[in-house]
């Protein structure tokens, strides 16, 4: 999406987040510091516009893209945008940046910016939760799919939760499972567990060859259109793609055979 369309969309999460006397989390996901740091300043705009700056909790950032980014250039980027004093995440996203940074690069800008709040890393390796010893409390979060029920802190995992693309369309079995491992059910949370990671494991192989769009969105985009219109949502007229382009009616019929099979297809959605 262009700055011009995420401006509109989020005219409209503002609005909702009111209604829901709720807070925003924005992304400021660009390719260095300086265009991050002209992102941000461009939505505290818009934030004060539309909404007041109590209605947003910070601000997301990546590492500069490029396989050739050092540690120090990666650190220096983080400065940056620390040194604006607004509550900031760090996102560790190698499929797009590129790149990693490192545990100590965490740990050291930790120590130093107390506006540094949480951690979320979608690498599916886990370094920096395993490896931080996190005096400073950062609040970590795991952006990787799949084997959900080891990895939080009842679980004797290391993250604090999840910020995952399938919460858009399984936002209550994910807190499902945290409630269960809350009370001490980890067999039961165990069994949704392998169960949501079966379903989203066929699903994002079903649209894996698209060209279109990415495999996260497309996956969640077919998943979210029997979650809206149930068992019987019109195949023909698949959801549209940001490129333009929709979902077929043989991806949908897939995807609904794989939630009919895993018993999470619902009969009606929450648009009819």
């Amino acid at each position: 999406m262009s700055d011009v369309e995420i401006n509109g969309l989020l005219k409209l999460a503002f609005e909702i987040a009111a209604d829901l006397e709720s807070t925003l989390l924005l992304g400021a996901l660009k390719s260095d510091a300086v265009k991050t740091q002209k992102r941000i300043e461009q939505m505290r705009g818009l934030i004060s516009a539309a909404a007041g700056d109590s209605s947003v909790a910070g601000f997301v950032i990546c590492a500069p893209h490029g396989a050739e980014r050092t540690e120090a250039e990666m650190e220096d980027a983080f400065r940056t945008i620390l040194s604006m004093q607004l509550p900031i995440g760090l996102y560790q996203l190698p499929q797009v940046t590129g790149n990693r940074f490192s545990t100590p690069l965490v740990a050291r800008l930790a120590g130093e910016f107390s506006n540094l709040r949480f951690i979320k890393d979608t690498s599916g390796e886990d370094s920096i939760a395993n490896g931080l010893d996190n005096s400073q409390g950062l609040f970590l979060v795991r952006g990787a799919e799949l084997d959900y029920k080891k990895w939080l802190r009842e679980a004797g995992g290391p993250y604090d939760g999840f910020l995952l693309s399938t919460a858009n369309c399984f936002a209550k079995q994910l807190l499902e499972i945290i409630a269960k491992q809350h009370d001490g059910d980890l067999q039961g949370a165990a069994s949704l567990s392998d169960t949501l990671t079966d379903l989203a494991t066929a699903a994002f192989g079903v649209v894996a060859e698209l060209e279109d769009g990415n495999p996260f969105a497309n996956a969640n985009k077919a998943i979210d259109h029997f979650m809206a219109f149930g068992a019987d949502a019109d195949l023909s007229e698949g959801p549209r793609l940001h490129a333009g382009s929709r979902l077929s009616a043989e991806i949908l019929a897939r995807v609904r055979e794989i939630l009919d099979k895993a018993g999470h297809l619902p009969r009606q959605g929450y648009l009819t």
